[in-house]
């Protein structure tokens, strides 16, 4: 059984059969294979679904659509996946991230979820510094803050 807040609709739980709204019908335009094949191409290249949307003067959403079709789009890149696993299975940044463990890391889903347009909870300082991982960052800790030291001089 679904537990939905019904004034949060997301791009992952809209209803598709309500009346289209005019971004809704730049999404219906059908598209020749040049503009498909442009897409696929670009994708393939490893442009971002915005850039490859301003390319061929689309909406991101159907770029990630004719992509989806093509059985070539990332998860981590697909702006209906992730809305769908933050909104309605209440996944963090983190958990995103280590959901795709071949995709991007916390801050790179945080970006996407931006560009995108997916609305986020704003979390808490202490909820990110609890979601973090030291090594995320790559570089050790220096001496004086290691475990026993209080930063006396020697």
């Amino acid at each position: 059984m679904s537990t939905r807040n019904p004034s949060k609709e997301t791009m992952a739980t809209c209803n598709p059969t309500q009346a289209a709204s005019s971004t809704t019908q730049q999404t219906l335009t059908a598209y020749t294979p040049d503009k498909t094949e442009v897409i696929l191409a670009s994708y393939r290249d490893g442009d971002r679904l915005d850039r490859i949307a301003a390319a061929v003067d689309a909406d991101p959403r159907t770029v990630a659509r004719e992509l989806r079709h093509a059985d070539m789009l990332a998860p981590w890149d697909d702006p209906r996946t992730l809305a769908h696993l933050y909104h309605d299975y209440d996944h963090t940044l983190q958990d995103l991230a280590d959901t795709f463990p071949d995709g991007p890391g916390p801050e790179m889903m945080r970006r996407r979820m931006e560009r995108y347009g997916i609305e986020r909870d704003n979390e808490t300082l202490s909820q990110l510094l609890q979601a973090a991982n030291p090594d995320d960052v790559g570089d050790p800790l220096p001496d004086a803050f290691a475990e026993g030291s209080r930063g006396e001089r020697a």
